[in-house]
C-alpha cells in the first residue's frame, strides 16, 4: 500500500492594511466633533433667548410700564413695542417680532376651563407672543457647507397691565396693528412695512402673523383669574 505523505495546511492569509479604516474613522470624528461644537453653540443661543425673554416679561409687568400701556392710544402695540424694546436693551442680536392681543369686553367661553363665565370688567388680561431669531457663523459646520447656525424660538404669556377701575380695552383689530418689530440693527418699529420681509421670516421659523396672534389670543382667554 502507498502512503502518501500528509500536506500541512497553509497558513491564512490575515495580513492587510489598516490605514483606509483609520482614515474614515478620523473623518467620522471630525464631523462628529462638528456636530457637538455647533450644537453646543446653538443650545446657548436657545438658552440666551429665553432669559432675555424672561427679562422682557417681568419688564413690561411692572406698574409704570403698566401705565403706559393703559393710557397709550393703543394699548396692544405698546405691550408689544415693550417687548421688543427690552430685547433691544438687552443687547439682542438677532429679530424679534410680537403680537399682543386680549379678549372683547364680556368675553364669555363656551367651552375650555372658563366656560360658562364672564371676563371680569375691572380684569385686563392680555396674551403676548414673540417670535425670535439670529444667526451665527458656524464653526465646523462649514466642513458641511452651513455657512451659518440660526436658532428660532417662540413664547406665549399673559400679564395684566392693570386690575383697577373699569379696563379701557382696544378693539379687537388687525393682528398687525397689535404688534411690534424688531429689526437686525437698528430701531423697535410698530410699523416695519413690507420691505421689512416679516411674513418671509416668520414663514422660515415655521408660524406666520395670524398663527402668533391666536396663539396670544387664545392664552388670554384660557386665564381663569380674568373671569367671574
Amino acid at each position: 500500500m502507498m502512503r502518501f505523505p500528509k500536506r500541512k495546511a497553509r497558513p491564512l492569509d490575515e495580513g492587510g492594511s489598516v490605514s483606509p479604516l483609520a482614515g474614515v474613522m478620523c473623518i467620522a470624528l471630525v464631523f462628529a466633533t462638528a456636530f457637538a461644537v455647533d450644537l453646543g453653540a446653538q443650545m446657548l443661543m436657545a438658552e440666551r433667548q429665553n432669559s432675555m425673554m424672561q427679562v422682557a416679561r417681568e419688564t413690561v409687568e411692572q406698574a409704570g410700564n403698566g401705565f403706559e400701556v393703559k393710557n397709550s392710544g393703543n394699548g396692544m402695540q405698546e405691550l408689544s413695542r415693550q417687548v421688543c424694546q427690552s430685547l433691544k436693551d438687552q443687547g439682542f442680536q438677532g429679530w424679534a417680532y410680537c403680537v399682543s392681543a386680549e379678549p372683547q369686553a364680556g368675553y364669555a367661553p363656551t367651552a375650555g376651563p372658563n366656560s360658562g363665565k364672564t371676563l371680569r370688567s375691572d380684569r385686563r388680561v392680555i396674551g403676548c407672543t414673540v417670535v425670535m431669531s439670529e444667526t451665527r457663523p458656524s464653526i465646523f459646520a462649514k466642513l458641511l457647507g452651513q455657512d451659518e447656525l440660526a436658532v428660532h424660538s417662540s413664547t406665549t404669556f399673559t400679564v395684566m397691565p392693570y386690575s383697577s377701575g373699569t379696563a379701557w380695552r382696544d378693539g379687537q383689530g388687525p393682528y398687525a396693528d397689535k404688534a411690534a418689530y424688531l429689526p437686525e440693527s437698528g430701531d423697535v418699529t410698530t410699523s416695519p412695512g413690507s420691505g421689512a420681509g416679516i411674513a418671509d421670516k416668520l414663514a422660515a421659523c415655521g408660524t406666520s402673523q395670524s398663527d402668533i396672534g391666536d396663539k396670544a389670543l387664545q392664552a388670554a382667554r384660557d386665564r381663569t383669574d380674568a373671569y367671574e
